[in-house]
């Protein structure tokens, strides 16, 4: 048994997802209380809900509200159908 003031280290295992989308932490926003990353819809940004799974050190793992070919921006000072320019870049 632990005694007071004595630390434990954990480390949890699950099963491995070769397939999870992963993002940024920082590209996770929320608006009115929703989960949600702001994505490119033509030259304009549009705000997705997205169901948030894990947190792991590099980035949350996003189980559903994404679709393959989605170009996610970085949320800094976005609003719904701002204009944009995207370009990319590489993580």
């Amino acid at each position: 048994p632990l005694s007071p003031g004595q630390l434990l280290s954990v480390q949890l295992y699950g099963p491995v997802q070769s397939k999870a989308v992963i993002v940024p932490e920082a590209y996770l926003t929320a608006e009115g209380g929703v989960n949600g990353v702001w994505l490119v819809d033509g030259t304009r940004a549009h705000f997705s809900a997205v169901q948030v799974g894990t947190r792991t050190a590099d980035g949350v793992v996003i189980t559903g509200g994404l679709q393959q070919g989605d170009m996610i921006l970085e949320p800094s000072g976005l609003q719904e159908g701002q204009s944009i320019s995207p370009r990319l870049e590489k993580r």
